[in-house]
């Protein structure tokens, strides 16, 4: 009985062995296939004016560029109109350093630029993450490029020429600081990510809650820096962005494919999906308390003294979903950022002893299926002409609900990272507050 004991479990040894082996093969073919395809699509396609993305995106940041070139100011193209989907350059001041050189090139090379400016962002933002994130033993440069070919939040950006993938580049270099325990490359990259949109400030709370001020202090001098020259490039543009964009951006907004706290709750009551509604104070106080809450799970989720880099990663990835859904706005092409805490799940479900390791390998799978499979199957399948047939029957409150899919599957994943952690750390003989 013992000899054929023994004999099972070297055969079972062998089989997980063999099992990982031709996974890991698996892994590189798919990537190499993926990364053909990245190529092919997105460089070949362009070089031979074969490229089908609409880019409409992209042609807002174009007619900025051409504005802050000629000394315009970019937000006076901005309309919030009636419709929940604003038109026109809407980011921070700052924002207007980075387009601002596309007008120095043609229109056929400034799209070209962009769209492989993003393609290497999203590419270099999926590797920073899984290196710093997953363990050395993991084919982590293939599963980074299978992430950026395949998950639908990243390859939407390619296809509309949208800024996110560099945003997602500053969040990701940001992770590697933080695990690292750099404070000042920390701060600055928030800074940079904070400069292109505004919803990286929330990650301050990791450097406020650590007490890391040196990061606090290069953070706010990475935000005013940029703003203070884009104010004097183009003077008075602060002051339009204030009055006009901002006041847009911070309404209510619960069109089907917002997938921020905000949508879930105005959907909920059938506020601001189609058009702007007046503004309902309850609904109003109840995103604010909301948001409250998830901000509160962030602060509560990090601790001050020193911790191991993958107790720093958790608390990273739960600040990113939460400043997902405290967003007014988070399309799903933002959801690409969505990655760094898909990349924590994965650590966390193989990790022996993790707390509610299961409870987090779940919720990032529940996040998989859904944002990977569940939405683009949902966008190649609804036209807006059904959207609108649907607002007159007893199904459009349900669908409502469903659209809120993605933002749900985000908050489980939040409350599960938030609750999971790695085994216990060792006393640690580092640097105070590192």
């Amino acid at each position: 009985m013992g000899a054929g004991t023994a004999a099972r479990t070297v055969g079972r040894a062998a089989g997980r062995r063999r099992l990982v082996r031709d996974a890991r093969i698996l892994c590189h073919v798919a990537a190499a296939a993926a990364a053909l395809g990245l190529l092919v699509t997105f460089v070949a396609g362009p070089l031979g004016g074969h490229f089908q993305g609409s880019f409409e995106d992209f042609a807002v940041y174009w007619r900025a560029a051409l504005a802050v070139a000629h000394g315009r100011d970019p937000y006076l193209g901005f309309r919030a109109g009636s419709s929940v989907v604003m038109s026109g350059f809407d980011y921070p001041p700052p924002a207007m350093l980075l387009v601002w050189p596309l007008a120095l090139l043609s229109h056929a090379w400034a799209v070209r630029a962009w769209l492989w400016l993003g393609l290497l962002a999203t590419l270099g933002a999926a590797v920073i993450t899984c290196r710093a994130i997953l363990p050395p033993s993991w084919p982590r440069l293939s599963l980074a490029v299978l992430a950026a070919a395949v998950y639908a939040p990243a390859t939407y950006n390619y296809w509309h020429g949208q800024v996110n993938p560099l945003v997602f580049l500053c969040l990701a270099l940001a992770l590697r600081a933080y695990v690292r325990g750099d404070q000042v490359a920390c701060g600055a990259f928030l800074a940079l990510g904070a400069d292109i949109k505004l919803e990286p400030v929330v990650l301050g709370l990791l450097l406020l809650r650590r007490r890391w001020w040196r990061g606090v202090l290069a953070m706010a001098v990475g935000g005013l820096v940029p703003l203070l020259l884009a104010v004097l490039l183009i003077p008075g543009s602060l002051a339009t962005w204030v009055r006009h964009v901002l006041p847009a951006l911070a309404r209510d907004n619960g069109w089907i494919y917002n997938q921020s706290l905000d949508g879930v709750l105005s959907r909920l009551v059938g506020h601001s999906v189609t058009h702007v509604d007046a503004p309902l104070a309850l609904l109003h106080g109840a995103v604010l308390a909301g948001d409250a809450v998830l901000l509160a799970v962030v602060v509560w989720r990090v601790r001050p003294s020193a911790r191991t880099p993958l107790d720093r990663a958790i608390e990273f990835g739960v600040a990113v979903t939460a400043m997902l859904l405290v967003a007014s706005i988070a399309w799903i092409p933002h959801y690409v950022s969505l990655l760094i805490p898909l990349a924590v799940a994965a650590r966390l479900a193989l990790l022996p002893g993790a707390r509610h390791r299961r409870l987090a390998a779940a919720a990032g799978a529940l996040v998989l299926v859904v944002t990977a499979a569940l939405v683009p199957w949902a966008l190649a399948q609804l036209t807006m002409a059904q959207v609108e047939r649907l607002q007159t029957t007893a199904l459009w409150w349900p669908f409502l609900q469903l659209s809120s899919l993605p933002a749900l599957a985000a908050l489980g994943l939040l409350m599960a990272l938030a609750r999971a952690g790695p085994p216990p750390p060792e006393p640690a003989t580092g640097r105070p507050g590192t």
